[in-house]
């Protein structure tokens, strides 16, 4: 809680501008430029836009489709 508040600490999160609406409607309020978007980085280098097919490309071992597949 103490980085996420902190103003000299640089916040990292895929689709980040959701993350940073998210936890500013509950009162966690960060400014924008404090944040990192992985999701932009990624389309900027040639990945796709989803988590799921990003993770995929980039060969991690599990997706959300697997997790997914587990709960059904």
């Amino acid at each position: 809680m103490d980085a996420l508040c902190a103003p000299d600490v640089i916040k990292h999160a895929y689709n980040a501008a959701f993350e940073w609406h998210c936890l500013n409607r509950a009162g966690y309020e960060t400014p924008i430029d404090q944040w990192r978007c992985t999701m932009a980085h990624g389309l900027y280098c040639g990945y796709p836009a989803g988590l799921d097919a990003a993770g995929m490309a980039v060969g991690l071992p599990q997706d959300k489709r697997k997790l997914r597949s587990a709960s059904r």
